[in-house]
C-alpha cells in the first residue's frame, strides 16, 4: 500500500501538532495579502487534511471553501468541527490526482508540502494539471513546497523527542536519485521501548526551475516565489518555496 495511504490518521496530527490554528491562520493571513481574493470567491484547500487552512479562511469572511483529501480519519476530523462551530468549510474525499472540478475555482492552495507525493513524476505533473482545470481563467494559486537547497544543507539524520505515548524518533534520508526525502517515524512506548506505531513519509523535491516547468506545462504561470511566510525573498538558506501564480490566459 503507498505510504500517503497509511500515514495521515488521527497519529498524524499528534505528531505535527505544532502545526496549530495559530500557524495555519499566520500562513492564511500572508496568503490573502498577495492573492486579495474577494469574499466570494470559490477557493480550494487541496490536500486540507483536518482542515486548518480552510477554516481560517472560513473564520475570515470566505464562505465558499471546500477542502479536498484522501484521508477518511482527517476529513472525519475536520466534518466534525465543521458541525461543531458550524462553519461554511465543505469537505470532500478524492484523489488529488483526479480532481472532478472544472473551472469552478478563484484560488486553490496547496500547503505543508502537499506535493510530489507519487513515485512517478506524471503522477505529480497530473496533480497541477488538476489544479489548472479546476480553476477559473485568470485564477490564483499558491504551492508551498520545502526548499531543496535548504533541506539538502540541514537534513537531520534521526533526532529523538518526546511524545505523549513515550518516544517519538525521526529518521531521514534521501532516496531515489537524491530527490525524494523520506521520514521513517516511529513512536515507542516509555520504559520498554515496545513500538506502537511506525510509519513512513516520502516526497519528491523539486527545484524551482522544475516546478516552473511542470507549471507551465500544466497551463499555470508562476509570478512570484517567497522563502517564507513573512514574504523574506526567495534563495538557498529559505526554508520554504511558495509559489504564487495564475492560470495562464488561454487562446
Amino acid at each position: 500500500m503507498a505510504w500517503y495511504k497509511k500515514t495521515f490518521g488521527k497519529e498524524y496530527l499528534r505528531i505535527y501538532n505544532n502545526r496549530d490554528e495559530a500557524a495555519a491562520a499566520r500562513e492564511v493571513d500572508f496568503i490573502l495579502g498577495v492573492l486579495n481574493p474577494p469574499r466570494d470567491a470559490w477557493i480550494l484547500d487541496l490536500a486540507c487534511g483536518a482542515g486548518r487552512h480552510a477554516f481560517a479562511l472560513a473564520a475570515r469572511g470566505y464562505n465558499n471553501v471546500v477542502g479536498f483529501d484522501l484521508s477518511e480519519e482527517l476529513l472525519e476530523v475536520a466534518c466534525k468541527k465543521a458541525r461543531r462551530e458550524n462553519s461554511s468549510a465543505l469537505f470532500i474525499r478524492g484523489d488529488m490526482r483526479h480532481l472532478p472540478f472544472r473551472t469552478g475555482f478563484d484560488a486553490v492552495l496547496s500547503m505543508f508540502t502537499s506535493f510530489g507525493y507519487f513515485e512517478d513524476d506524471d503522477q505529480n505533473a497530473a496533480v497541477l494539471k488538476g489544479i489548472s482545470r479546476a480553476l477559473k481563467r485568470g485564477g490564483a494559486f499558491v504551492i508551498d513546497l520545502p526548499n531543496i537547497r535548504h533541506v539538502k544543507a540541514n537534513l537531520v539524520a534521526e533526532s529523538v523527542g518526546q511524545h505523549e505515548r513515550g518516544r517519538l524518533i525521526q529518521r531521514r534520508r534521501f532516496g531515489k536519485d537524491n530527490r525524494r526525502v523520506e521520514k521513517q517515524i516511529i513512536i515507542q512506548a516509555a520504559g520498554h521501548g515496545e513500538v506502537l506505531h511506525e510509519f513512513t513519509e516520502s516526497v519528491r523535491l523539486y527545484s524551482l526551475e522544475e516546478i516552473t516547468a511542470l507549471l507551465q506545462s500544466a497551463g499555470l504561470r508562476g509570478d512570484r516565489c517567497c522563502g517564507d511566510f513573512n514574504g523574506g525573498e526567495f534563495g538557498a538558506s529559505s526554508p520554504r518555496m511558495i509559489i504564487f501564480g495564475r492560470k495562464a490566459d488561454e487562446d
